[in-house]
């Protein structure tokens, strides 16, 4: 590797094998507006700002320009241009700098452009910003706040400084006028120091870098190598070879996440690598051209998969939201059995059974291999036997079990609160504002119980928590309403769905803890259907 120093603000204009691209994999860019005007206060002040990754290749890979005039969800794909042979200059590390300073320089964000306060730049405001940039529309520039891109792309020199400085001040205004000129022709973007590049060179020696090296090296680089990323960097090595793949994939997540799932290009991965028993584990060395070759002629067959299962779930279960399901992983031997053996398969409550029972014990949190053996042993009975994979499932010390524990132990937080109430309260409810979804509620209110010097742990135990529509958890609703009052005018029918004790001296709070084991009974009662005492008895 290399390291040189560029001058960005030329760089990321140039449209030929010098200029800076995004490789295919890269995420969206995600900054914040105030994280933009942040960073360039930061520059301004030369605060060090990081050293940028770049893979020189001719590798014949999708890439895209940064995004000049960038608005908040935008659709990417239209910017990606089809691998194409030649130099490329692929950043690997520092895409939200890059885009960045291409939006404060060259565009603008959500209609807004960077303006800078131009009577900023002396002391630092209790915020701690000494340089104070903006993004502001049109009509919202006056005053002290002028256009950036206006400076850093006008005259980079005295005079032009001047006329700007003579623009916004009074004439007698000198000594503020020559500060303002000389930290303008300082502007730091274009000073030769440019910022600092570590280059991956493959074009000098091509045995140097392998892909599955390139691929490391972006994982390491990225979010200490975050699932999500290697999924990107797989997807673009599978589009080498598959110029569609990436467009084919990110069609198929949006058919599958229509009624609120939140599956992402991850789980299409270990998908594709689970049907062709390669293992779930998403290394970059498992996609060598055979393996591409396989998911371009089947894919067909594995979306087909995908989507039947995701609808049998939604269909068939309570598991109809990102919320409720808390981890894909046990869709991975589903999905393996609906692909090879099509004929057999229909949805039974044997599967739900499983699909429940994994997500509340967590199965298959522990390791991928767990996956992998349930896999293989449908391959061999050419079953899905869920009994048969609970005990491989025990049998690596993983559980299936849902103990009394495991249910009363459930926490405001925990991601499967979300499921053990849709079972509760038997919920097939899909509001068009999400405002309107149920909400979690403290039935002893939080904010009384933390007086009383109660533990987070028995303030947010499930026995303490309850399911509220939007309007009923509202401003003008329970708040921190006490019980005693809450349910004071409540029906009968209202107290047993929501498993409230009958005995009304158990809504005062001095009784909060009677109140708790009394509930723990009627929640117990309630689920009594999928509590196991033993790994194998019914």
């Amino acid at each position: 590797m290399r390291y040189s120093f560029q001058t960005i603000v030329k760089k990321i204009n140039i449209d030929d094998s010098t200029g800076f691209y995004l490789p295919n994999f890269q995420r969206p860019f995600v900054w914040s507006e105030n994280q933009i005007e942040l960073f360039f206060d930061s520059i301004f002040r030369k605060f060090p700002i990081g050293c940028l990754l770049i893979w020189k290749t001719d590798i014949d890979i999708g890439t895209r320009k940064f995004i000049d005039d960038y608005k908040e969800g935008m659709e990417l794909t239209s910017y990606i241009k089809s691998g194409e042979k030649g130099q490329k200059m692929l950043i690997m590390d520092g895409q939200q700098r890059l885009q960045a300073l291409y939006i404060g320089i060259k565009g603008s964000y959500n209609d807004k452009h960077l303006c800078l306060n131009m009577l900023s730049g002396k002391d630092t405001n209790p915020k701690n910003i000494k340089y104070e940039f903006k993004f502001l529309k049109p009509e919202e520039i006056r005053g002290a706040w002028y256009k950036f891109n206006d400076i850093v792309n006008g005259k980079e020199d005295v005079e032009t400084a001047t006329n700007i400085a003579n623009q916004m001040f009074a004439p007698n205004l000198l000594t503020q006028i020559q500060r303002t000129v000389n930290w303008i022709t300082k502007i730091y973007l274009n000073n030769d120091e440019g910022i600092e590049c570590q280059e991956i060179d493959s074009m000098t020696n091509k045995n140097l870098y392998t892909l599955n090296d390139i691929a490391q090296i972006f994982i390491r680089a990225n979010d200490a190598g975050t699932s999500l990323v290697k999924a990107d960097l797989l997807i673009a090595l599978i589009a080498v070879a598959w110029a569609n793949a990436p467009k084919e994939i990110d069609n198929l997540i949006k058919d599958l996440n229509k009624n609120g799932y939140e599956f992402d290009r991850n789980f299409i991965i270990k998908v594709c690598l689970a049907v062709f028993d390669k293992g779930v584990n998403p290394k970059p060395d498992k996609f060598n051209e055979n393996i591409i070759k396989y998911i371009k002629d089947k894919w067909e067959n594995i979306s087909d998969a995908m989507r039947v299962v995701v609808d049998d779930i939604y269909q068939n279960t309570y598991i109809r939201d990102n919320k409720i399901l808390s981890s894909f992983s046990p869709l991975l031997p589903l999905i393996y059995f609906r692909y090879h053996y099509k004929h057999m398969y229909k949805w039974t409550p044997d599967m739900s059974k499983y699909l429940i029972q994994t997500l509340i014990a967590g199965s298959f949190s522990s390791s991928d291999s767990i996956i992998d053996i349930c896999i293989k042993s449908i391959k061999y009975s050419h079953k899905f036997d869920v009994q048969k994979l609970f005990e491989i499932i025990e049998d690596k010390k993983s559980s299936v079990l849902i103990t009394n524990n495991t249910l009363l132990g459930t926490q405001f937080k925990n991601k499967n609160i979300h499921l053990l109430f849709s079972m509760w309260y038997d919920m097939n409810y899909r509001p068009v504002y999400k405002g309107n979804l149920p909400q979690v509620d403290h039935i002893f209110p939080k904010s009384i119980l933390k007086k009383r010097l109660y533990s987070d742990d028995v303030i947010n135990q499930i026995a303490n928590l309850g399911l509220l529509t939007a309007i009923e958890n509202g401003a003008s609703g329970k708040c921190d309403t006490l019980p005693e009052k809450w349910f004071a005018d409540k029906s009968k029918e209202y107290l047993n769905k929501h498993l409230i004790p009958q005995d009304k001296e158990l809504w005062k709070l001095e009784n909060f803890s009677k109140f708790i084991e009394e509930r723990k009974k009627l929640i117990l009662e309630k689920f009594k259907d999928i509590i196991k005492d033993s790994k194998t008895k019914e």
